[in-house]
């Protein structure tokens, strides 16, 4: 399955998607909460991100305007914008992929 993911694109996104919810856990505050908002913006948002997940540029710009004065919902949007996508696109790819397929008639 883990094949899988990274076959149809969805381990950034997924890996984004389980950042954000633990950056939301942590409930971070000042120079924690911004060094932990970079953190997340290098890994997954930045254009030179070796997994940069797909979200629009609206969406993007605003991240990087308010980058310098974090708050927790900070990547709520680029967060639903994910999920969205996993659910209606890499998901339905997922259950398509050849490995799961292959897994799945094993099991069966």
């Amino acid at each position: 399955a883990v094949v899988s993911t990274q076959s149809t694109g969805a381990a950034e996104n997924i890996e984004f998607w389980l950042a954000v919810n633990e950056f939301k856990k942590k409930k971070l505050q000042g120079d924690r909460l911004t060094e932990a908002t970079r953190r997340i913006y290098r890994t997954f948002i930045c254009n030179q991100s070796e997994k940069q997940i797909n979200i629009n540029d609206i969406i993007r710009k605003d991240i990087i305007r308010k980058i310098d004065q974090p708050s927790v919902s900070i990547f709520n949007e680029a967060q639903e914008q994910i999920y969205i996508l996993m659910k209606t696109d890499i998901y339905p790819r997922f259950l398509r992929d050849e490995s799961f397929l292959c897994l799945t008639a094993e099991n069966s």
